[in-house]
């Protein structure tokens, strides 16, 4: 597969990973957000916290995978000075304006909440430390010192502490995902194997069993729960990432230029339709009291209707953000 291919490939990814994302906030006021009873919440809750769980762990791959492949491949980010300049302009200061004007239009502001790692923007601030602790292990060529960092990561997820500020914390559970997408790359042609058909058939196989399992099983302890959810979003992401490799390979799949701007989009889409959530739901009553009724009467046809609604609204306004000094500066 040529380089271009390769990036076909993330593109379609990553535009199934935020079409997920935005599917998953629509149905959130059925599990607990928002305590909109329904006789499908346990349903919802089912496929999209077990079965379609990975979506966060698969963004990270991307970002992981992309780091790698223009650092080693295209030769950028050599200089580490360069490197913190940029990733602060294109995460750190976005993250700070867009969590203040999300908490100011919702009248929610605290410094407490800005310095935790304010709503879904926490995601913003974990990239960010991802890609500093990346650059940093990456410098070290050593593949037996990777995949001692891997395993390290994952150990430091089961005892992380979570109120640790700036979303240290969601770093510390979720690195393992950038750091994976990043040694893919890295080590390409030895990992190969891993996305052969009879592979992607076990980890299809294995997703399957584990979402099962987390479904119907009551684990007896917090180490066995997370080693099944583990074994579950590794098997996901594999399964998926191999299917696209895959198709690409075989030339089933080619350049589809909608794919191609929601890849675009994907950043602004993250944001804005985060922001619509919160002014709906926290930061105006009167849109609150409107649409709770029908939320709480149609419970099967109002969380599609709602999906549709947020990620074409924060898809046009993505669009046209970008388009203004502001937007391209911040998200462009």
């Amino acid at each position: 597969m040529n380089n271009k291919q390769q990036l076909y490939n993330i593109a379609y990814l990553r535009s199934i990973a935020i079409i997920l994302v935005v599917l998953y906030h629509a149905f959130c006021p059925y599990n607990g957000w928002n305590n909109f009873k329904s006789e499908y919440s346990f349903d919802y809750y089912s496929i999209f916290s077990i079965w379609l769980g990975a979506r966060m762990p698969l963004f990270l791959f991307i970002s992981g995978y992309l780091f790698s492949y223009l650092q080693n491949h295209k030769n950028k980010y050599q200089n580490f000075k360069d490197f913190i300049l940029n990733k602060t302009h294109r995460l750190f200061i976005p993250y700070i304006i867009f969590a203040l004007a999300i908490l100011f239009s919702i009248n929610d502001f605290s410094w407490n909440n800005l310095i935790k790692g304010y709503s879904h923007l926490w995601f913003i601030l974990m990239l960010y430390w991802s890609f500093i602790v990346t650059w940093i292990v990456g410098r070290i060529k050593s593949p037996l010192f990777h995949i001692l960092i891997l395993f390290i990561s994952i150990w430091i997820s089961f005892y992380a502490k979570n109120k640790l500020p700036l979303s240290i914390n969601f770093l510390t559970h979720h690195y393992v995902w950038f750091l994976t997408g990043y040694l893919i790359v890295t080590y390409k042609q030895k990992l190969n194997f891993l996305f052969s058909k009879k592979l992607m058939l076990i980890y299809g196989l294995i997703w399957i069993s584990t979402s099962v399992a987390r479904n119907t099983t009551n684990f007896h302890t917090l180490h066995l729960l997370y080693t099944v959810r583990y074994l579950n979003m590794f098997s996901f992401i594999l399964f998926v990432f191999s299917i696209f490799e895959d198709l690409f390979i075989r030339k089933k799949l080619a350049e589809n230029t909608f794919i191609n701007r929601i890849n675009k989009y994907s950043y602004g889409i993250y944001i804005f339709h985060g922001w619509i959530y919160s002014l709906i739901f926290k930061g105006n009553a009167y849109f609150l009291a409107y649409i709770s009724p029908f939320a709480k009467e149609y419970t099967i046809i109002f969380p599609i209707i709602f999906f549709a609604f947020l990620f074409s609204l924060s898809y046009i306004i993505t669009h046209f953000f970008l388009k203004t000094k502001v937007g391209k500066y911040l998200i462009g």
